[in-house]
């Protein structure tokens, strides 16, 4: 009986593979013929949309042509030009392309083959019209070549002659220049009306010529007169027969009115357009028809087979359910999610035994999955899960995903902390950099909003901001901005190199950070009390490898890992700010003290003009004041980047110092115009800057300089040197750089 079930189950199955096959090969081949037949169709249609296209391309062509032949000098000369070829191209193809739709032109379509027909005879007629067009234009020429040229030769020999005509026939001359210039018919009646008009003063034609023409005389012309010299007659008489073969030529091209060749060659186009039009429509309706029988068709033939599968499945399925129903009462649960834990005996064959087992099996395992799922799901990322085997792909793959979370979720976390990091620096960086720029002027001012931001901007409690004093014999600290501080009298003031912890950062130029703070440190104030801080931070600031003065800040939170490293950075940016400053205020202190000495050289040389003696005792005192110049000049020249700019803005030297710091030589840099070095050029700015120097005036400002793809930041002091006469003889510049 075990037996016959399998055989029953496993032939049924057998059989439905076949009538599938069966269903899905008869529908496949039906369909393919089906749609077949349709390609073949719609390839028809393709033609007949190919055809459309060239006949619209005839029109075009057609149309430029007619606008663009008159100035084409290369058409008259030989009758072709590229819309000429485009319009017989398009023809040809026409005629081409209606011999493969004739070939497949569908057997039952009636009107299709009228109307191809139709389009076949338009086609001729409009080519034959388009080339006899093209002979008439090539005969009446344009006002080089052609009737038209002929005319101009005829005017120009006439105007030639003029000492033969009177002022009527170069009258009549005016009106049909006129008419070749802008052809219309009223133009041409105008000269009809000119020559009509002076008859009697024109110059006499043949008297054989019609009494209606133009050409003949008035009868009634006075007795005895002189007829006009036979040349003269005879090159009026061609030009005036010339004129009536022109406009004859025009009328019967036709190109203003009803008639003629190019009304005719517009008419034939119409019925072609119209022709090709219908063509489409017929195929494209015939096309929607062949596409629903073949629809039709398939669906009928498909609803066919799919009865007869019907019968077959409903027959494998009264064969197969009624031994399955406990297995599916099982398996039920797992269709919507649900996993069953307790077992279920399912009778039948033994096939369906081994599925039973499998399923139980395979229940328990997902139960141990979705409870490992569940875990991970509520955040218990170290939930442990065991795989059945090396096979076991969710299991593992769950695994693998629970590692790559885990990994995932470090590497996020690390991110987001540097990206934290990075914008609190940045925003840092900018804010404190906006605070030195725009307080260029008092270094002690400067380090007080400094200090003070610092200590809001770490979170810390307390600051204080120490500047090199270098101007004696043994350089020393002072501070010169303090937060928090209070009135406390055990905190130094001053401090040398080497001296407290502060002394020892400046001489070994390394940043100190402790959190274990000696009993000797100052306690930080407030209005509860005082308490010695956690942590302290004590940052040199180093610029070019020089201390110019230590930062100490003391809080009672440890400062991060990203907090000492931002202050490194900022240590070197406000160095560069105190640098600068020194280094201005000593320019303008040497700079102030040159000038003095000049003034007082010059009184000195006033003097001796008037008194020989005195003159003698001040060339000494010269002498000795140009050896304290040379000094001052030699050290400003050290401690500043130097350049002279000439009247015209161009660059006349430069120190050793620019050069070196610019890798150039003078003959890079002598003749180049100071404003072409400028990275962000306002010329308003620039022209206003200059006058001021023009004036005499000393400028003190931040510049970006671009030099051989290099942009230098830095901070110049601009001294405008005047000559005898008071004008300006050159700008001296010194420079400092910021960064």
């Amino acid at each position: 009986m075990k037996f016959r079930k399998d055989i029953k189950i496993s032939t049924g199955f057998i059989l439905l593979y076949i009538a599938v096959f069966a269903f899905v090969l008869g529908v496949g081949m039906f369909t393919y013929f089906s749609f077949k037949k349709v390609r073949s169709n719609a390839e028809y249609l393709e033609k007949i949309n190919s055809l459309q296209q060239h006949c619209s391309a005839m029109r075009e062509s057609k149309y430029a042509f007619l606008l663009s032949y008159n100035t084409d000098n290369v058409f008259f000369e030989n009758c072709e030009n590229q819309f000429v070829t485009q319009f017989t191209d398009n023809a040809a193809w026409i005629v081409l392309e209606t011999k493969n739709i004739k070939e497949i032109i569908p057997l039952e379509s009636i009107a299709a083959k009228k109307y191809l027909h139709a389009v076949i005879e338009a086609n001729k007629r409009s080519k034959r019209l388009f080339v006899n067009l093209l002979n008439d234009i090539c005969k009446m020429g344009n006002r080089k070549t052609g009737l038209a040229g002929e005319l101009e030769q005829n005017i120009h020999e006439i105007k030639t002659s003029a000492s033969t005509f009177d002022k009527q026939a170069l009258n009549a001359l005016k009106q049909a220049e006129n008419y070749l210039l802008r052809p219309s018919e009223k133009n041409y009646r105008s000269f009809l009306f000119s020559v009509k008009k002076n008859k009697r003063n024109l110059p006499q034609a043949r008297p054989e010529i019609e009494s209606d023409s133009i050409l003949v005389p008035e009868q009634d012309s006075i007795a005895g007169e002189d007829f006009i010299e036979s040349s003269a007659s005879n090159i009026w008489l061609k030009f005036t027969e010339n004129m009536e073969t022109y406009h004859r030529m025009r009328s019967h091209i036709g190109f203003a009115g009803e008639e003629g060749l190019l009304f005719e060659l517009n008419m034939q186009m119409e019925k072609l357009k119209d022709a090709v039009f219908k063509l489409n429509a017929t195929a494209t309706e015939g096309h929607k028809q062949l596409q629903k029988r073949a629809m039709r068709n398939i669906i009928l033939f498909t609803m066919l087979l799919g009865i007869l599968l019907f019968l077959l499945l409903l027959y494998q399925y009264s064969a197969v359910i009624p031994p399955m129903h406990k297995l599916r009462d099982f398996v039920k649960p797992l269709a919507s999610g649900k996993i069953p834990l307790e077992k279920n005996e399912t009778p039948g064959a033994h096939e369906l035994l081994r599925i039973t087992n499998d399923l139980h099996q395979w229940a328990g395992n997902l139960h141990a999955i979705n409870t490992f799922a569940e875990a991970i799901g509520k955040g218990n990322y170290n939930a442990e899960y065991q795989p059945q085997s090396t096979h076991d792909e969710l299991g593992n793959t769950l695994l693998e995903m629970q590692k790559n979370i885990l990994s995932t979720r470090k590497e996020e976390e690390k991110r987001k902390e540097n990206e934290r990091v990075r914008s609190w620096q940045d925003s840092g960086l900018t804010k404190f950099d906006n605070v030195l720029r725009q307080n260029q002027g008092d270094i002690e001012k400067t380090g007080s909003l400094f200090i003070s931001e610092l200590v809001k901007f770490l979170d810390a409690n307390q600051a204080g901001m120490f500047i090199l004093n270098d101007d004696t014999e043994t350089p020393f600290f002072e501070m010169i901005a303090a937060y928090a501080y209070g009135h406390e009298k055990k905190r130094q003031k001053t401090f040398r190199y080497g001296e407290g912890l502060a002394g020892t950062a400046a001489v070994e130029k390394k940043t100190i950070y402790m959190t274990d703070i000696p009993e000797t440190y100052a306690s930080i104030t407030s209005g509860l009390g005082g308490a010695r801080p956690t942590s302290l931070l004590i940052v040199p600031m180093i610029s070019e490898d020089e201390v110019v003065g230590v930062i100490e800040i003391a809080s009672f939170k440890e400062f991060a890992e990203h907090e000492i490293e931002f202050m490194k950075t900022l240590s070197g940016n406000i160095a560069s700010f105190v640098v600068n400053i020194k280094t201005n205020r000593r320019t303008e202190k040497l700079l102030e003290q040159s000038r003095k000495q000049a003034e007082m050289m010059q009184t000195q040389e006033e003097e001796m003009r008037q008194n020989y003696k005195e003159l003698q005792l001040m060339q000494e005192e010269s002498s000795r004041r140009s050896a304290e110049m040379s000094d001052i000049l030699f050290a400003i020249n050290e401690i500043s980047l130097i350049f002279e700019i000439d009247t015209q803005g161009k660059i006349r030297s430069a120190n050793e110092s620019l050069l070196k710091l610019w890798e150039a030589s003078k003959e890079d840099i002598v003749g180049v115009p100071y404003s072409s070095l400028l990275k962000d050029l306002d010329s308003k700015e620039y022209e206003e800057f200059w006058k001021e120097l023009t004036l005499g005036k000393n400028i003190q400002k931040e510049e970006f300089i671009r030099f051989r793809d290099k942009v230098y930041h830095f901070s110049i002091l601009f001294a405008s040197i005047s000559d005898d006469t008071g004008n300006m003889s050159y700008v001296l510049s010194f420079a400092t750089i910021l960064n």
